[in-house]
């Protein structure tokens, strides 16, 4: 009887150590590719919880503010309509507003007759006679509207300064319900900037506040170049 071996070792060996070692590179790359993939998503999952909890914060602020311009518009026209816009009564106005400024969170206080003319503000201004805001658009809109409540408008030039700024109005009426005035407040559109930029979101970062209707209010870095633009198709 004759046997017949054939010895594996010099050539399926190599094979087999190399497809080991094959799969071992694999079953690493493997590995380190579901590390990074989790790493990725926590670092992602990270992030958005942050930037929810800056939008939070960001979104109060807005929210506190002008709940305060509100509360402010509230009171100037209940007195207004309870003392009317007499000589005496605009006298003691003015002693009001003076103690009116919330923080530096509004910038001025404004009170308009129903023709525009200005009747009483915190702003110094030697002769209230010389400015007139009846061709605004929040004034004409209030003529217009009997609603009461506080219109925010989109960012104007301030007539008095020159800087941007963000308008809060209300309407106030005569005893028999017909349109007397509106009393406004502004805030500085270089508040809020000033307060965004306190924020680090990275070198290409930046946060912006719009309206509903896509008109920029303020934008952090900004040289007033996106204040009132309007970035309803942008993506």
């Amino acid at each position: 009887m004759f046997l017949l071996w054939r010895n594996p070792g010099p050539i399926r060996l190599p094979l087999l150590a190399a497809g080991f070692v094959a799969l071992a590179c694999l079953a690493i790359l493997a590995l380190s590719g579901w590390r990074e993939w989790e790493a990725r998503n926590a670092t992602l999952s990270n992030a958005e919880t942050d930037m929810a909890n800056l939008a939070r914060s960001l979104t109060q602020h807005v929210d506190d503010t002008f709940e305060i311009t509100d509360n402010t518009l509230t009171v100037l026209v209940n007195q207004l309509e309870l003392e009317g816009t007499g000589a005496a009564a605009m006298a003691k106005l003015q002693v009001f507003l003076a103690r009116r400024n919330a923080a530096g969170r509004i910038h001025g206080i404004f009170v308009y007759d129903e023709n525009g003319r200005w009747l009483a503000t915190t702003e110094h201004v030697a002769d209230l006679a010389v400015f007139n805001n009846s061709d605004r658009d929040y004034f004409k809109q209030h003529k217009a509207s009997p609603a009461r409540g506080t219109l925010i408008g989109h960012p104007v030039r301030s007539r008095s300064g020159g800087q941007w700024i963000v308008t809060a109005s209300r309407r106030f009426n005569h005893p028999d319900g017909s349109f007397a005035g509106v009393a406004l407040a502004t805030i500085d559109v270089a508040y809020f900037t000033r307060f965004y930029e306190q924020f680090d979101v990275g070198p290409r970062g930046v946060i912006a506040l719009l309206q509903t209707d896509g008109a920029m209010l303020a934008r952090s870095r900004d040289n007033d170049s996106y204040v009132g633009r309007d970035m309803s198709g942008a993506p």
